[in-house]
């Protein structure tokens, strides 16, 4: 029987430990014991858990209500693992082009706190702007009112024959409205051109306060004043260098058919400030992924740890000093291996059961769906009973719903355990739990990579590994 300590006591006369493990989400364990008047007194909400096991593999967790007394001479106690405050810690803002691995470390450490709307210009003033249009000056259209914010409207204007891009640059930013790298929930302007022959394509581009540059397509059009919301998770990298400057270009295709006026009324950010999270985890066990995203997330914090995961096949768990660890799948290889007719197996056995299994996912996204299959899977278990739908609105990309499905399938496609084997070798008493492992038994179709989930050492040496969960 494993070793639990609650509070930094042991529990008199435990009886049953249930479903204390560590998985991707979040994982819960009941504690059965007597109900001494020990254990009714002695444990309360919030008493750190620590469960010990054969070969040192151990589980964290937090009391999440009193002990219930069951009358019947035992007494639950009830924990969920050290992750369980992350599942109640909101993420709501967007990142631009972040690592994902980075993206979990600040989720862990840090929130975001709206700061409210910035102005970056109210278009009333001609200081600090420049332009290579033929005509650029203030409108004068006070008494039009057409402004919505200042008391004035920029004008631009390009005469009949003009071909090219033209700008407008404002290089005079107010560093409070693009705080820091990008800490920015969107980019709001006001424009109008007039360009009925429908000749001219737009870009904003906003760089912020440290220099990080991003633009946005826009659609001009020639039906009046047009408000462009432009959320950060839209931007794609931009080439101007200078920080804190906006610029507003206009390309035309061909030469222009006729004198054509460009008017600017302003542009607003909606700003966020990253602060310190209260929190006793730390994200030293995060690894990078080697792969930046641009995307807005609003769930949980620990949605976003397990979405990213999914994507990335990485998976996350947090040891006893409380340090989350995300990190790939099977990422600890072992040299030992199993392989039929040469490793000293004594007993093996196949989990074909496709209850609960996916090898099929379809992903929809943004104007984007992928089907993906896990052939493996589909070899060993046969085609699963149903084809899960992912529905992602965040997911833009070709690639990212690809990596979406390629993910869930990682987790799905395979039982925690699809086969156990029992080694006469006590070599294998140093496998660790969670390291990848390379299988070969073609009677059972299962030939590559799996991830060590499950290990015994029974009292003769022989050591019981079960695998699943293609590495």
């Amino acid at each position: 029987m494993p070793t639990v300590t609650i509070g930094g006591e042991v529990p008199e006369a435990l009886i049953d430990i249930k479903d204390a493990s560590q998985t991707d989400t979040l994982g819960s364990c009941t504690i059965v014991v007597g109900a001494t008047q020990f254990n009714k007194q002695t444990f309360s909400s919030g008493d750190k858990v620590v469960i010990e096991r054969a070969g040192g593999d151990e589980w964290t967790g937090y009391l999440t209500a009193n002990p219930t007394d069951e009358s019947k001479g035992t007494i639950e106690i009830k924990a969920m693992d050290s992750r369980y405050e992350l599942k109640e810690s909101n993420v709501s803002r967007p990142f631009f082009q972040v690592d994902s691995g980075e993206i979990v470390r600040q989720v862990i450490r840090t929130k975001a706190e709206e700061r409210g709307s910035e102005d970056v210009h109210r278009g009333s003033s001609l200081a600090g702007w420049e332009s290579d249009m033929d005509v650029f000056e203030l409108g004068n259209l006070a008494s039009k009112q057409l402004h919505e914010k200042g008391d004035d409207v920029l004008f631009g204007g390009i005469r009949e024959g003009g071909s090219g891009t033209y700008r407008i640059r404002f290089t005079d930013v107010p560093s409070r409205s693009v705080p820091g790298r990008a800490q920015i929930y969107k980019l709001e302007t006001r424009l109008m051109v007039n360009d009925n022959a429908d000749q001219i394509t737009g870009e904003v581009e906003l760089v912020t306060d440290e220099g990080l540059s991003l633009v946005w397509e826009i659609d001009p059009g020639s039906d009046g004043f047009t408000k462009y919301e432009l959320a950060l998770e839209d931007a794609e990298g931009g080439e101007i260098e200078s920080p804190d400057t906006l610029e507003y270009r206009f390309k035309i295709s061909g030469d222009l058919a006729d004198n054509t006026g460009f008017a600017i009324d302003y542009a607003t950010t909606y700003t966020f400030e990253v602060v310190d999270r209260e929190s006793p985890l730390g994200a030293g066990g995060v690894r990078t992924t080697e792969r930046a995203i641009s995307r807005r997330f609003d769930e949980s914090a620990l949605d976003v740890i397990q979405d990213l995961g999914t994507e990335e096949n990485y998976h996350s768990w947090v040891d006893s000093n409380e340090v989350v660890y995300f990190e790939p799948v099977g990422s600890e290889e072992t040299d030992l291996q199993i392989v039929r007719g040469e490793t000293a197996v004594t007993a093996a056995d196949f989990d074909r059961d496709y209850d609960g299994i996916v090898n099929e996912v379809k992903v929809q996204g943004d104007g984007i769906q992928e089907n993906v299959r896990d052939a493996e899977s589909i070899r060993y278990y046969g085609v699963s009973s149903r084809e899960e739908a992912l529905i992602d609105e965040s997911i833009k990309t070709s690639a990212e719903a690809q990596d979406r499905g390629n993910g869930y399938l990682a987790k799905h496609a395979w039982d925690e355990v699809a086969a156990t084997f029992t080694i006469a070798d006590t070599a294998y008493q140093s496998v660790e739990k969670g390291s990848s492992m390379f299988v070969d038994w073609p009677s059972a179709d299962l030939t590559g990579y799996f991830v060590v989930n499950e290990k015994e050492v029974d009292s003769s040496g022989q050591v019981t590994l079960g695998l699943g969960v293609r590495a």
